[in-house]
């Protein structure tokens, strides 16, 4: 897993946590999984990135 290895132009590589699929995420774009379908939000309050359909982070509980 690459997860928060930055790139160049300010892209970072990370996994999908559902399919392992390497996410590229760019700052004007969603997070997004092409193979899952399921766009990603990142927590504010622990910075777990989780499914944007859930509402909540499964690891602190905090909202979006």
């Amino acid at each position: 897993m690459t997860k928060g290895k930055k790139e160049k132009k300010g892209n970072v590589k990370c996994a999908c946590p559902y399919c392992e699929q390497e996410l590229l995420l760019n700052c004007l774009s969603p997070i997004f999984c092409k193979p899952c379908q399921i766009e990603f939000v990142t927590c504010k309050s622990c910075g777990q990135l989780f499914n944007i359909k859930t509402k909540t982070c499964p690891k602190c509980g905090g909202g979006l």
